[in-house]
């Protein structure tokens, strides 16, 4: 993550405004879904929605090492050394579907 220097206050219906430079380099439109994760620390993230293909797809390119099926890079969270059976089960966990069906588009 890096600062931008940037300070932004809750308005009194909770929102914040992201400024429009932020946006336009981000490639965030309006009406573009978010989700909102809280870390550990307590820092509020907020992060693209995106579909179960579209991060299944993402997932397809990233490093992975042959011989213990770990991915080799950090992704969406995951470190790197995770094995990809545990990003599997995520999937199934947090999107109900099944990776039988992200793999073969059923």
């Amino acid at each position: 993550m890096k600062p931008t220097g940037i300070i932004r206050r809750i308005d009194d219906l909770g929102r914040i405004v992201i400024p429009r430079g932020i946006r336009q380099q981000l490639g965030i439109q309006d009406d573009d879904p978010f989700e909102i994760y809280v870390s550990d620390g307590g820092d509020v993230i907020l992060r693209k929605y995106k579909t179960a293909k579209e991060l299944w797809d993402e997932f397809g390119d990233i490093p992975m090492n042959p011989e213990t099926e770990c991915i080799e890079t950090e992704w969406h969270g995951f470190p790197a050394g995770t094995h990809r059976e545990e990003i599997w089960h995520w999937f199934e966990r947090y999107y109900d579907i099944s990776v039988h069906d992200l793999m073969f588009g059923e």
